[in-house]
């Protein structure tokens, strides 16, 4: 992540972070969410790792199909903030 940052940083790009597989790691999510609050970067949304996910995918389809499971719900949540950060 910190590649990607100082790269992004180089060339100006506006930057912000999405956790996936939020719920797997405790520690790790921590360690995204201290980071970005140091580097002053938007955490924009968290998705879950869940069973729809996977199926979805192995089907060839959208996440966001079934919106009712965590990471489609998680999913617009992001797009919402993104849009609403862009939008500005």
């Amino acid at each position: 992540m910190e590649r990607t940052i100082g790269l992004a940083r180089r060339f100006r790009v506006p930057t912000a972070v999405c956790l996936t597989k939020a719920n797997l790691s405790a520690a790790r999510r921590w360690e995204v969410e201290r980071s970005c609050a140091q580097e002053e970067i938007l955490l924009a949304g968290s998705i879950p790792f869940g069973r729809q996910a996977v199926e979805a995918m192995l089907q060839g389809g959208p996440v966001t199909a079934d919106g009712d499971s965590p990471a489609a719900q998680a999913i617009c949540q992001l797009w919402e903030a993104l849009r609403s950060t862009l939008e500005g």
